[in-house]
């Protein structure tokens, strides 16, 4: 018991200084510096995401918990937001020209644990996000409709139980001929699957209430009480879908 009391200190003790003016103030400026387009696109940023990073791990690291996604996630996570995410890496090019753009009004749905770009509204449950921002909404159905020209995610779309009314509603919000993207975690991520992930946050239980899947994929050992979906399938109801693909 004298252990765990202590390890509950040290925890208590390490959110006071975080949560310290000192600290917050230090972690803004690198936020500034990191969530632009210009350092995504540097090589600065491929070295931070392939720090500790191993050929053999493939696309195990977030199943393995390697030294890598430890780093990603826990240490570097306050300041990269969702660019902390192999996915988001391998695929930069695309993402940082909506999200870096001053033309375009996009939304970042389910951003406040990890925000893409400090110039896109957030539309989560909490109030405030990683970085002590303001959520601008609090629900898809307090965007106007037409209103945005896309639409970032990331592991977001799993936690929602009333997935398919969420994705209607949220068709309706974006302009004519602009887009959704999203990044997802996959079935092959065992400790992601419904029913196996954990998670409760302040406003209640956050688990995963879906596992997803590619329907291009016919292989897929399928687990009912993990909820399996064909995540495509359902999308492609609401939009027209360029690409799908495991990252």
């Amino acid at each position: 018991m004298g252990g765990l009391r202590m390890k509950k200190k040290i925890k208590e003790g390490i959110k006071i200084i975080e949560n310290s003016k000192l600290v917050q103030n230090y972690l803004n400026k690198k936020r500034k510096k990191y969530l632009t387009k210009k350092f995504i696109m540097s090589k600065k940023y491929d070295s931070k995401m392939l720090r500790f990073y191993s050929k053999k791990d493939g696309n195990n690291s977030a199943e393995l918990k390697t030294i890598n996604f430890k780093f990603r996630h826990h240490i570097e996570n306050k300041v990269l937001g969702s660019w902390r995410w192999l996915g988001t890496f391998e695929n930069k090019e695309l993402i940082a020209n909506y999200v870096f753009s001053k033309k375009l009004k996009g939304i970042d749905l389910g951003g406040a644990r990890g925000p893409i770009s400090l110039n896109v509204d957030i539309c989560d449950h909490l109030n405030k996000d990683i970085f002590g921002r303001r959520v601008k909404y609090n629900s898809i159905s307090t965007i106007k409709n037409s209103s945005i020209d896309f639409v970032w995610s990331s592991h977001t779309l799993e936690h929602i139980p009333n997935l398919e009314e969420e994705i209607k509603e949220l068709s309706k919000k974006i302009k004519k001929g602009g887009k959704i993207i999203l990044n997802l975690p996959s079935h092959s991520c065992k400790r992601w699957r419904s029913g196996l992930h954990k998670y409760e946050d302040i406003k209640g239980d956050s688990s995963h209430a879906y596992t997803f899947y590619l329907s291009e994929e016919i292989n897929v050992a399928i687990n009912e009480k993990q909820n399996y979906l064909a995540i495509d399938k359902l999308l492609n109801k609401y939009f027209k879908i360029e690409i799908a693909k495991y990252v």
